[in-house]
């Protein structure tokens, strides 16, 4: 009796810690439903963002090209004189000063050499763009609109639930609706949730020694323990069945499309470093060479001003997707884990976890990069303005200048002239201010370079771990079917 009492004991807590289970893996089935289209949409805006950067890096280059119809005044440049009688040196700033007669003049130089480095990051960047189509396609992102899937999860589960067919896996496979499978499996969890309470409920009661209710009705103690058993084993092959099914579309349905999918943020996150690391060259290459001034006007920095609030959205994007990114794995995987038999084994079995939250560090010192470039962008931007100004001061000097030239008369002769050499001494010394604004531009561009490629080491870096996390994860996931069968 006593062996009996200790078996009936054990029972009940093996059933309560499996109704625990059961409840949790609902939960984490119900964190990815609602983390998939979450995690779809971010992809999207992610991967639209690279090619949004592009463009603006496109408008940028384009308005620092001047068409051959543009005028010396347009451009800020000067016509180009005979050589002969131009000496050109170069300063540190990398700035050209002409001399033309008695004056040394500031110019520009050419600035091919910077613009075309930018357009082999714009390239990178469309580059980025058409790889990230492949991983919509397989994150199901471009077959199901985002707030329709937003809601699809629920729909499913009350349409499932008025009816109690196997569905076939096939359908969700061709379909190619990761949400079809996980909200099937959430309704057979929750099947199995209330099987297994039902068993539990049924299961027979251990009597306390004081009770002597039993000795007194025999036959309806009987059959109480009959019907109890009856009740439990309908329930339990009820259990067993759902678990099967449970297993089933484990097997057959949520780990090929799983795989695939963590084999396409892998293959992503590895192109990625790729076309990064190839924008960081380019970048780098230029970063010694401080002859690439900037036009200033205003339209200009209208460019600066378009590729500055790209960048922000590039940002806010990036730390977007690659936090959605995380919780959608890891509440799936956690669901995988916290089956009766885990399902991708290992010695360790939180490392695949522990190496998805190492991740965000790496993610603080990109979105620190990121900021930082930001700042540079903008202190630009801001350098463009001033220099504009100082210009455009040197400008309504000159005009006075030509206006005082013509007042002169015989009348006024004297104190015109005196006049005149006062403007000349004050438009010399606004020129000067202006080299000067043209030489903190210089500084400017010199940390943009150096800005841009810091950003694009450390985002290179984070995508190569990334890929390294992800076919890690691929590895552990058992064989399925197809697998075997190839």
């Amino acid at each position: 009796m006593g062996n009996y009492a200790s078996h009936m004991e054990s029972n009940h807590k093996f059933l309560a810690k499996q109704i625990s289970l059961c409840k949790k893996r609902q939960k984490y089935l119900k964190k990815a439903l609602k983390r998939r289209p979450d995690l779809a949409d971010g992809q999207l805006k992610f991967n639209s963002c690279h090619q949004e950067v592009a463009e603006a890096i496109k408008v940028f280059i384009e308005k620092q090209n001047p068409s051959p119809s543009e005028t010396p005044q347009d451009t800020g440049e000067l016509v180009e004189e005979d050589e002969d009688e131009i000496m050109e040196n170069a300063d540190e700033g990398g700035l050209i000063t002409r001399r033309q007669g008695n004056n040394d003049v500031p110019e520009r130089r050419d600035v091919s050499q910077f613009l075309k480095a930018l357009e082999g990051v714009e390239k990178q960047f469309r580059n980025s763009y058409e790889s990230g189509k492949d991983v919509s396609k397989k994150l199901e992102t471009d077959s199901i609109g985002i707030k329709a899937a937003s809601s699809q999860p629920l729909k499913l589960v009350r349409s499932l639930s008025r009816s109690s067919s196997r569905v076939s896996c096939l359908t969700f496979y061709d379909s190619e609706i990761m949400g079809k499978t996980l909200g099937e499996l959430r309704l057979w969890e929750e099947k199995l949730y209330h099987e297994l309470k039902k068993t539990k409920k049924a299961e027979p009661k251990r009597q306390k020694p004081e009770d002597s209710s039993s000795e007194n009705h025999p036959n309806s103690e009987t059959e109480m323990k009959i019907k109890s058993n009856v009740k439990c084993k309908v329930a339990k092959r009820a259990a067993d069945n759902h678990s099967e099914e449970i297993i089933r579309l484990r097997k057959e349905c949520l780990l090929p499309k799983l795989g695939e999918q963590l084999d396409g943020l892998a293959g992503n996150w590895k192109a990625m470093s790729e076309f990064q690391e190839s924008q960081k060259k380019i970048m780098s290459q230029v970063r010694e060479s401080p002859n690439h001034p900037l036009l200033c006007e205003d339209l200009h920095q209208q460019a600066t001003e378009k590729l500055k609030a790209q960048l922000c959205n590039w940002l806010d994007c990036f730390k977007s997707y690659v936090s959605l990114q995380k919780k959608y794995v890891e509440s799936l995987c956690w669901w995988l884990f916290n089956n009766d038999k885990p399902i991708i084994p290992g010695d360790n079995d939180g490392d695949w976890l522990v190496n998805l939250k190492n991740l965000e560090s790496d993610t603080k010192e990109v979105t620190t990069e990121m900021k930082r470039f930001q700042k540079d962008v903008a202190a630009l931007l801001g350098q463009q303005g001033k220099e504009h100004d100082q210009k455009k001061k040197v400008k309504r000097l000159e005009n006075r200048l030509e206006i005082k030239k013509q007042m002169i008369t015989p009348v006024n002769e004297k104190q015109t002239l005196e006049e005149i050499e006062e403007l000349k001494e004050r438009i010399e010394r606004t020129k000067e201010t202006h080299q000067s604004k043209m030489q903190e531009t210089q500084q400017m561009v010199n940390q943009f370079q150096t800005g841009f490629s810091n950003v694009f080491e450390k985002l290179a870096d984070f995508s190569r771990k990334a890929n390294e996390i992800y076919t890690e994860l691929i590895k552990h996931l058992p064989k399925t079917p197809l697998d075997t069968q190839t």
